[in-house]
């Protein structure tokens, strides 16, 4: 039986300045996560938006992980999902 690791993906809002999006992804460097996936789209209103896929994120450090997130100025909004 083949056992999966935990998969998370990533929902951040971000102001779409330089150097936002490093901030971003930082705290998943510290724990030497490196995402599967990454996009990045900016919008009219001086917003950008940043999913990032992880493999071997669980809900427990996804959790805390976005609210890291949340805490820093830069970013307007951050939620995960799992996928498996």
């Amino acid at each position: 039986m083949v056992r999966l690791q935990p998969c998370a993906r990533v929902f951040v809002r971000i102001d779409a300045e330089p150097g936002a999006l490093s901030r971003v992804l930082q705290p998943f460097a510290v724990l030497s996560l490196t995402p599967q996936a990454l996009t990045l789209r900016s919008s009219v209103r001086q917003k950008a938006f940043v999913v990032a896929e992880f493999t071997g994120l669980d809900r427990e450090r996804a959790t805390g992980l976005v609210a890291k997130l949340r805490q820093m100025p830069c970013v307007s909004s951050a939620r995960f999902s799992n996928l498996f």
